[in-house]
């Protein structure tokens, strides 16, 4: 296992993809593409390619406590229990 990630450090993609919508018209393909893309941001979650220790133990104990005996259930509590114990960037203001 490495050293922990530096959240810090990453792009803000949406401020990113924000920034870029700006220079097309509303009614272009590009605007519309990534309105689209923009849409989804509450969807997704930037996770560290790398494992930490958080992570592990997070993951390790989700799938230890048996919510029912489905097993893609499981493997969705499992990943789901991973996300939230990722590093998280401080908030911007």
């Amino acid at each position: 296992m490495t050293s922990p990630p530096d959240v810090q450090n990453v792009p803000d993609v949406w401020a990113l993809l924000e920034y870029l919508r700006a220079y097309f018209s509303e009614n272009t393909e590009q605007y519309r593409a990534i309105d689209a893309a923009l849409s989804q941001r509450d969807r997704f979650v930037l996770v560290p390619k790398e494992l930490t220790q958080d992570i592990c133990t997070a993951l390790a104990q989700a799938y230890l406590f048996d919510p029912n005996d489905a097993f893609v259930d499981k493997m969705v509590f499992v990943w789901a229990a991973g996300v939230a114990a990722a590093p998280k960037p401080e908030e911007k203001t």
